[in-house]
C-alpha cells in the first residue's frame, strides 16, 4: 500500500493531470452540489476524472527508493481513494469538512 508521503505525492501529481475540459467537468459537478461537495462526493467526482491516471505505474522517487520502495505500482481504487481523501483534507484549509469551489480552485492556482 502507499505510504502518507507517497498518497501527498499522488494527491498533487492529480491535480497537476487536471486539464482545462477536466476542470471544466468537475465545477459541473460542484454546481450540482449548489458548489460545496463532501469528502465522499469529492472522492467520487475525482475518481471519474483521474481514472486514465491509475493504468500507468507509479515510478518511486529517490526518497522513496532510499526507504525500500524500488518497484513501480500500479494504484488500486482503495489507495486512489485513500489519495484523493489526503487530497481533500490539503484543500480543506479551514477544516469545516466540505470543500467549496473557491477552496479547490485557489489549492490548483497555488500549486
Amino acid at each position: 500500500t502507499l505510504k502518507r508521503m507517497t498518497q501527498e505525492r499522488v494527491a498533487l501529481e492529480l491535480v497537476m493531470l487536471l486539464d482545462a475540459r477536466k476542470i471544466a467537468s468537475i465545477k459541473r459537478a460542484f454546481k450540482r452540489h449548489d458548489n460545496i461537495v463532501d469528502i465522499y462526493t469529492f472522492v467520487e467526482v475525482m475518481a471519474a476524472h483521474v481514472r486514465d491516471y491509475t493504468a500507468q505505474p507509479l515510478m518511486p522517487t529517490a526518497a522513496e527508493i532510499a526507504q525500500g520502495f524500488t518497484k513501480p505500482h500500479f494504484i488500486n481504487d482503495v489507495e486512489l481513494a485513500a489519495c484523493l481523501t489526503e487530497l481533500f483534507r490539503e484543500v480543506d484549509v479551514n477544516g469545516d469538512g466540505v470543500m467549496e469551489w473557491e477552496e479547490f480552485t485557489r489549492f490548483i492556482v497555488e500549486k
